[in-house]
């Protein structure tokens, strides 16, 4: 007779355990904040830079699933530098985001009048 195959069962007795997602500890030498954004690819044009220009950093996310903010540390003596790319980036990317607009998310559809998912339907 066939024996069942093995499936792995999230609920089984052989599932491991989950994991709680909390956030990394940040290295002792990085002891200054240079920038906490929601703006991701902010965050990693900014890191690109301090890469470019050889100041050690650290990246650390939220634990947040949602609306997920990223820190970028640096050492206390690489700030002043740090800091000063980190603006140009930041004031770069308000430049061009004001000659052409980033295009708005799309609209909710699970609520309001069109909670059947279908806008265009009366």
């Amino acid at each position: 007779m066939p024996e069942p195959l093995d499936y792995f069962n999230p609920t089984g007795k052989d599932a491991p355990e989950p994991r709680e997602s909390g956030r990394e500890p940040i290295p002792i030498e990085f002891d200054a904040m240079l920038t906490e954004t929601a703006d991701h690819p902010a965050a990693a044009a900014v890191g690109e830079e301090l890469r470019r220009l050889r100041i050690p950093f650290f990246r650390a996310e939220g634990a947040d699933r949602v609306n997920r903010l990223v820190e970028l540390h640096v050492r206390s003596a690489d700030q002043v530098r740090a800091s000063q790319a980190a603006a140009m980036i930041f004031a770069r990317r308000k430049r061009l985001n004001q000659l052409s607009p980033r295009r708005p998310p799309p609209p909710d559809l699970t609520s309001g009048p069109n909670v059947h998912g279908f806008p265009l339907l009366p």
